[in-house]
């Protein structure tokens, strides 16, 4: 059995604010300090979501989720730095969940 990169991640559930997660507010937390990023916006009725690429990670948050995907399995410690930043700065933000999501692939016998 393998793990398999770029498929684990770590999922906080709760009611998040999107329209929070910006470079601007990333520098702030010390999370990305360059000044563009690469981002995605999607926005679907009144729900909109953001993914953002950062150096060792990726992060997509919604109104019911926050999910931070590590590039590599050595950069799950750079994940739970940024998990750590975001509920220091976001105290009052209800989460109902968290877990860790690992990926293998299993070999035929």
């Amino acid at each position: 059995m393998n793990l398999i990169e770029n498929s684990s991640n770590i999922v906080i559930a709760g009611f998040w604010n999107p329209r929070i997660f910006n470079p601007l507010w990333f520098n702030k937390l010390g999370i990305f300090d360059k000044d563009t990023i690469e981002s995605e916006i999607s926005i679907t009725g009144s729900a909109i979501t953001f993914k953002f690429k950062l150096e060792k990670t990726s992060l997509f948050v919604s109104n019911d989720k926050l999910i931070i995907t590590p590039n590599s399995l050595n950069d799950f410690e750079s994940a739970e730095e940024i998990i750590k930043k975001v509920i220091v700065a976001l105290p009052h933000t209800p989460v109902s969940a968290i877990g860790f999501n690992f990926a293998f692939a299993l070999e035929k016998d």
